[in-house]
């Protein structure tokens, strides 16, 4: 099998009901974060480790066409574990423009006649996730809605936006991305090593909500995600992204980052630092991420 999902009894987490995210719900197909963008600003990645959330698949496959040699994923949805096992069996088997028809023609959305060629391969969990589809579960299956969504911006996906990147990435990405089921406040026990580059995407914006404050919640996620995660699982030099905002002041963020390092960082073993790219969706528009660096020693 591609995966093996089964989940023991004592790895089961409980998920609040009125939580954004779920288990087993619609999933995204495509990243709508500029994540090249800000990883071309940030770091080098060639030889890097990377622990990224799953999610479409594209954080990972950004920074594999980076350079980074070993991906692990995690997330919350257990179906994103089928989007990311889908996209990568098409990516290496099946030409670009079969990729792009199969996600972006309105008349070829998830058809099965262009993965056919590759379907015998696919896991038991991935097979049942493309029945669910076809059983006209497709309109709800997904956070967006393929070829007809105004919420992905394509030029910034890199193997999408060239057929030369997409041939670069077939060529590199092995044959599966290792993905977690858990949630991120398990991540920093689930996974025992080391990376130069964590990637949390947006998730921060939606935890801890229930805070009085903007300084209490970001209080609660430095100590429960942040720190943990840069004590265990960081290497030296090694960088968190763990927000992601769209539409923004790039120097509200700056003075942020810089409130946050006295605040919280009384020995100067970790630095905060923010990254502005313009934005996948407005020329005109920034977009800024949020990354906290652990010091060499």
């Amino acid at each position: 099998m591609w995966y093996n999902t089964r989940v023991s009894e004592n790895s089961k987490f409980y998920i609040s009901a009125d939580y954004a995210f779920q288990d087993q719900a619609s999933v995204y197909l495509f990243t709508n974060e500029n994540v090249a963008g800000y990883l071309n600003k940030l770091c080098n990645l060639n030889g890097g480790r990377v622990l990224t959330v799953a999610s479409s698949g594209d954080h990972g496959f950004e920074a594999r066409l980076l350079g980074a040699t070993h991906i692990d994923s995690f997330d919350i949805n257990s179906y994103q574990r089928n989007v990311l096992e889908l996209k990568t069996r098409m990516i290496r088997a099946l030409p670009y423009s079969d990729f792009m028809d199969f996600f972006f023609d309105k008349r070829n959305f998830f058809n099965p006649k262009i993965i056919a060629p590759i379907a015998s391969q696919f896991s038991r969990e991935l097979k049942y996730f493309m029945n669910k589809c076809d059983d006209g579960g497709a309109m709800h299956m997904f956070k967006y809605r393929g070829p007809t969504a105004p919420e992905y911006e394509l030029r910034h996906i890199s193997y999408i936006n060239s057929a030369e990147d997409y041939e670069r990435l077939r060529d590199i990405l092995p044959e599966k991305i290792n993905f977690h089921h858990c949630k991120l406040e398990r991540v920093s026990a689930k996974f025992h090593q080391r990376y130069d580059l964590i990637m949390l995407s947006n998730i921060f914006y939606y935890m801890y909500t229930r805070e009085r404050t903007n300084e209490d919640r970001f209080a609660k996620f430095y100590h429960n995600i942040l720190r943990p995660l840069a004590e265990n699982n960081l290497a030296d030099g090694g960088k968190i992204c763990f927000n992601y905002m769209w539409n923004t002041n790039p120097s509200v963020w700056s003075n942020f980052v810089d409130f946050i390092q006295m605040q919280y960082v009384k020995d100067r073993a970790y630095s905060f630092i923010s990254r502005s790219v313009i934005s996948a969706f407005h020329d005109t528009d920034w977009d800024t991420a949020l990354i906290m660096q652990k010091r060499q020693r």
